[in-house]
């Protein structure tokens, strides 16, 4: 068992007002670090406010988000917790949404997004330029460099990656791309409409699944200009949704996980394996970066990690709906056997008095 915790932060930002926003990260950070966060992930464009719209244009306030995650990174340095966060950057003249990985006092990477909407509420092909597979460059910073573009990370705990809200939304796009990482962080600031939660879920879900994936989806939360964000969030293991985040809730939530469950049953699956066989056989487009950082891990589960991953959940309703359905199952499956093969015209129980010959009488009624 190789157990970690993933933090979810929703965040209400304000569009342009970079000081408060870094303010309200630093402080989920820390919630973080206390919890023992392995990985953290926050919203899209969370350091600047979405939407931003014409703001982008504006050189000023690009460099002030550097200047703001420059701020975070300092503030941070000595938390234990991988954090994943989004802004803006400028590189090469071009301005790209993306997202930052950050840890232990250094921009471990930048990637940026690829699948830039421009429908509905959306501008950002307007004002943004999409990322493409393969690219790669190293942006100056003091002290150190920052790789920037198609990457995963490499940490002790296992490997990462990043994608932007639309990109995973994509079964061919980044995500399908950078499978081999054990881990995906989304940031996302996806306004809120009837019926999306569903959508959400079940998109993410699939994606997870496809992949064999641990994905971690995170949400701005609150109005800005004529959106309203609803927030919430998603942890996704192999398909299964292990927890969900309330929406309209801004705060810290976190998660338990195993990641030697996403390895094996890796593994075990034939179809996830001949996909990676068949991208090996291409030159890989993404580069890996290994940080020389370390990460915090946990050494045992919590009581909510064993009852998550026990035979039936802990929540009344949800145990009876858990009973109900293997209850439905069995009868369904003893009724097939004992009708379809034909060679039984009773059935003989041998009743003990225990719960177990209980239970049998119980389904053959």
């Amino acid at each position: 068992m190789r157990l970690i915790r993933v933090g979810i932060a929703n965040i209400d930002t304000t569009v342009g007002a970079i000081d408060s926003n870094v303010e309200k990260m630093i402080a989920a950070a820390r919630k973080m670090h206390e919890e023992k966060c392995t990985v953290g992930v926050m919203p899209e464009q969370v350091i600047g406010g979405y939407p931003a719209e014409d703001l982008v244009l504006s050189a000023e306030f690009v460099h002030e988000q550097w200047r703001g995650l420059m701020r975070f990174v300092n503030t941070t340095r000595e938390c234990s917790t991988v954090f994943v966060l989004g802004l803006c950057v400028r590189v090469s003249g071009f301005v790209y949404n993306a997202s930052a990985v950050v840890h232990g006092g250094i921009v471990v990477g930048i990637v940026p997004k690829e699948h830039l909407p421009t429908y509905n509420v959306f501008y950002e092909h307007r004002v943004f330029t999409a990322g493409v597979p393969g690219l790669y460059r190293e942006l100056p910073s003091p002290g150190f460099s920052v790789p920037f573009g198609d990457l995963i990370f490499e940490f002790p705990f296992g490997t990462l990656a990043t994608c932007v809200c639309e990109d995973a939304w994509t079964p061919d796009g980044p995500l399908a791309r950078r499978a081999a990482a054990l881990i995906h962080c989304v940031p996302n600031a996806s306004p809120a409409r009837q019926g999306v939660w569903n959508t959400r879920l079940e998109m993410l879900s699939t994606r997870s699944a496809d992949h064999e994936c641990v994905l971690v989806s995170a949400y701005q939360v609150g109005g800005n200009d004529a959106l309203v964000f609803d927030g919430g969030g998603f942890v996704f293991q192999n398909g299964q949704l292990i927890g969900d985040v309330p929406q309209f809730h801004e705060g810290v939530t976190t998660f338990e996980v195993d990641l030697s469950r996403t390895e094996r049953m890796r593994t075990q699956n034939t179809t996830w394996r001949m996909r990676q066989e068949e991208r090996m056989r291409k030159e890989d487009a993404y580069r890996t970066v290994r940080p020389d950082t370390m990460t915090h891990t946990l050494e045992r589960p919590s009581r909510e990690f064993a009852e998550r991953y026990s035979f039936l959940p802990a929540d009344k309703e949800a145990r009876e709906q858990a009973l109900s359905y293997l209850a439905e199952t069995a009868v369904r499956g003893l009724t097939g056997y004992f009708e379809k093969i034909g060679a039984f015209k009773k059935i003989l129980i041998a009743l003990s008095g225990g719960k177990d010959s209980f239970l049998t009488l119980l389904l053959a009624w």
